[in-house]
């Protein structure tokens, strides 16, 4: 997949570089969702969950460290 969104192609009139500005292009509207897994409805709680295992990986990595010193 691209990393950055799909620019619409200018018509064939506007195609020399001369007299163009970076506004001329924009990028296409996407869904706000897209890229999501099925099972999460909104990058918020996309970002909770990566949130919450990180916490928990750091949680085992502490008690792994306290258990085996």
């Amino acid at each position: 997949m691209p990393t950055q969104p799909y620019l619409m192609p200018l018509p064939e009139a506007e195609h020399s570089p001369a007299g163009r500005s970076p506004a001329d292009r924009r990028p296409v509207e996407s869904q706000p969702n897209e890229g999501l897994p099925p099972f999460v409805k909104t990058w918020r709680q996309m970002y909770g969950i990566i949130t919450g295992v990180l916490l928990l990986l750091i949680a085992l990595f502490y008690a792994f460290m306290i258990h085996f010193q």
